[in-house]
């Protein structure tokens, strides 16, 4: 990892641990967050009267869901770079057939950044020699990718949109997410505390995420190494589950 990636992925931890301490009403005037150095947990945290407890953080992310994010934005930076490099009389063709489309792309899990950067510039060429006109589903197969499906409306005249269309599922990764931080070793002379947090992952409706997070704290006793292991959703700001030693679900 980068001295810059190292830096942003630290950042990011103090951002998410000072969230969740709002709102747990433990953060306040006088607290000091630090980034802990591996073995260490990530954050060092003291309060107020300088009691000091450790926090690991874990993002609770499904890696397809991920693959998918990372492929769509690789797609609209290969679409907007096919317009930037057409010539000024393709490009003025291309705007103006397209001025109040919407241009959607089927993607498939199995395509590949190079993929993508040989075969869609390709396809969106051959949208040049379309009729001005021209929507619902236009071409044949190409490569890895489905036909284009072009959508007109009478307001969008900033367009053209890309548009990418990837099927893929979305797995439950939260308690998988904690389990690979139980028995993982941790240099610490405070209390150690697991933060588990939701960010650009989307979840299943509470009933069917919290389940087996539930389920999965009523497994765990005084052996487990965490003090206390929490759910942290950051888009919301709200703490979703907790756990502690000796207490019960809350």
């Amino acid at each position: 990892m980068s001295a810059q990636d190292m830096s942003n992925k630290e950042e990011k931890e103090r951002s998410v641990f000072i969230a969740f301490a709002k709102v747990e009403g433990i953060f306040g005037d006088g607290n000091d967050v630090k980034n802990g150095k591996p073995p260490e947990p990530d954050i060092i945290f003291s309060d107020s009267k300088g009691m000091k407890s450790s926090f690991e953080l874990v993002e609770i992310l499904d890696q397809g869901y991920a693959s998918m994010r990372n492929m769509v934005i690789g797609f609209n930076e290969i679409c907007h770079k096919f317009l930037r490099d057409l010539s000024l009389s393709e490009k003025e063709i291309f705007n103006s057939k397209y001025a109040n489309a919407d241009i959607f792309l089927s993607l498939c899990p199995s395509n590949t950044r190079q993929t993508l950067r040989l075969t869609i510039p390709n396809i969106l060429k051959e949208l040049l020699d379309l009729p001005c006109e021209a929507k619902g589903i236009v071409g044949a197969n190409i490569g890895l990718l489905r036909p284009v499906t072009i959508y007109r409306t009478q307001h969008l005249v900033v367009g053209p949109r890309f548009n990418a269309n990837l099927s893929m599922s979305v797995n439950d990764p939260a308690v998988s997410a904690i389990q690979c931080k139980m028995h993982k070793y941790y240099k610490t002379l405070h209390s150690l505390n697991l933060l588990a947090y939701v960010d650009i992952n989307p979840m299943f409706p509470k009933d069917v995420w919290l389940s087996p997070i539930t389920d999965f704290f009523a497994t765990l006793d005084n052996t487990c190494q965490f003090e206390a292991i929490y759910i942290f959703d950051y888009n919301s700001n709200k703490v979703k589950r907790k756990w502690r030693k000796l207490c019960t679900i809350q």
